[in-house]
């Protein structure tokens, strides 16, 4: 689904606004279960916001801010300290 987004979504800028386009012709055979997803390579492009990473710099972001993943951490540095070291 994201390298789907990847190849169909562009975000841009035009006049000053974000503007969101929608490229239907990039889909492909993605509703068609009968074929093969299409594998086309991703082209980068200076002008557009890859909807990619901006889905990755999201999740790392709730992620770093969750309070679980905080306990998590702490149970983990506990759990590391308390091992003795083999000698």
């Amino acid at each position: 689904m994201l390298a789907l987004s990847r190849h169909a979504l562009r975000l841009t800028q035009q006049n000053g606004e974000p503007a969101v386009q929608l490229d239907v012709a990039a889909l492909g055979s993605f509703f068609d279960l009968s074929k093969e997803p299409d594998e086309t390579p991703f082209t980068y492009d200076p002008n557009r916001l890859d909807i990619v990473m901006v889905e990755l710099f999201a999740a790392a972001y709730y992620l770093c801010q969750s309070e679980d993943v905080a306990t998590l951490e702490t149970f983990i540095r506990t759990e590391l300290g308390s091992v003795a070291p083999n000698t």
